[in-house]
């Protein structure tokens, strides 16, 4: 069973930015894969920090194609990316070091925090970019 599907509440019809955030949930089920089959502390620490560095990646283009396009909101949106970033760092480091939660926990915090940023944050400048032709 997948940990987290691919469907229709997480795509945009931008492809550049749904593909990314398809690659984001593909980390998610990677890191749970490695997780259940009790892979070494280092691999999970790599497909997490191949997880973080993308999500940096994919804010920075996300940032690029709203300010391209003078979305109005976006110093709001930068700032819950900053946050966003400032909680994922939280979490890795408490993920390496095992402090405190399980890596299951710290899995379904990630899953819950990019869901929740793709269905809220990101849904609200759909519409902007999409009548502005985005692809």
């Amino acid at each position: 069973m997948t940990f987290l599907s691919w469907d229709d509440t997480l795509i945009f019809d931008i492809p550049s930015i749904d593909e990314e955030h398809k690659k984001m949930v593909d980390f998610l089920n990677e890191l749970e894969q490695a997780i259940v089959d009790k892979k070494e502390a280092d691999v999970l620490e790599a497909i997490f920090d191949e997880l973080a560095s993308f999500t940096i990646t994919h804010f920075s283009h996300e940032e690029n194609v709203l300010e391209k396009h003078s979305f109005p909101e976006l110093a709001d949106h930068k700032k819950e990316h900053e946050a966003f970033i400032s909680e994922v760092a939280a979490m890795e480091e408490v993920f390496i070091e095992g402090r405190k939660k399980s890596p299951q926990e710290v899995l379904n915090f990630l899953k819950k925090e990019i869901v929740d940023h793709i269905q809220g944050a990101d849904k609200d400048f759909v519409p902007f970019l999409l009548e502005r032709g985005v692809e």
